[in-house]
């Protein structure tokens, strides 16, 4: 439900006056913080209709979870799913019982197409995509991807 989620947030976002409370950085250096539209707190609408997950490494207001689990009980939006998969097992590539693997239909491990969408060797360090990163990357693609072996 990425699409209908974003979709909802950039409506939300074009209705009024943003404002924003940042109280942290996280260990990326993002800003961490609450986002208001017209005094009312985004993360919470988000939360609320069931297009956002409650991330529970970084929640700092326990109230969320009340928002969460009455999304859950009317089934609004990614809880309308029998079995939703959290963002951050999505992206590790858990996605409702299937491997990331078995979503690209079987591709070997070594296989040109699955190089494609892995970490590839740069001469500053690991890269994803086209993006240098760190040599520090603990790559999370599946065995055979170009950065993990």
């Amino acid at each position: 439900m990425g699409k209908e989620s974003t979709d909802y947030l950039v409506e939300l976002l074009s209705i009024g006056i943003i404002t924003a409370d940042i109280s942290e950085r996280d260990r990326y250096n993002r800003d961490l913080g609450i986002i208001f539209i017209n005094g009312r707190d985004i993360n919470r609408l988000m939360v609320s209709s069931g297009m956002a997950w409650v991330y529970d490494d970084y929640v700092t207001d326990d109230t969320y979870y009340i928002d969460q689990n009455n999304a859950k009980n009317l089934k609004r939006g990614i809880w309308s799913n029998s079995t939703p998969v959290s963002p951050w097992d999505w992206r590790r590539g858990k996605r409702n019982g299937g491997s990331f693997l078995s979503e690209l239909g079987g591709i070997e491990n070594s296989s040109p197409e699955i190089n494609k969408i892995c970490c590839k060797i740069c001469k500053k360090g690991k890269a994803c995509g086209d993006s240098c990163i760190s040599r520090k990357y603990s790559c999370r693609k599946p065995p055979g991807c170009a950065c993990n072996g």
